[in-house]
């Protein structure tokens, strides 16, 4: 497995995110390797644009995007 090493994170931040850990019953590794499997899952607005973009052939109206995105956020 890799391994991240984050540099010159502020003091006020690191205490927050130990915090959290604890409020998770977590280690702060345990629980920023989950923030991070999160934030590597997430699609990004761009791609569910994209997808709309390629299922509609370039045309779709305001509604149905707002329908799509909606659609595709439930299924995360």
């Amino acid at each position: 497995m890799a391994n991240i090493l984050v540099r010159d994170v502020p003091d006020d931040m690191h205490k927050k995110l130990q915090l959290k850990a604890r409020e998770h019953n977590q280690s702060l590794q345990q629980y920023l390797l989950g923030e991070l499997h999160r934030a590597s899952e997430r699609t990004s607005i761009t791609d569910v644009l994209n997808e709309i973009e390629a299922r509609c052939d370039g045309r779709v109206g305001f509604e149905q995007a707002a329908k799509d995105l909606a659609e595709g956020r439930s299924q995360r």
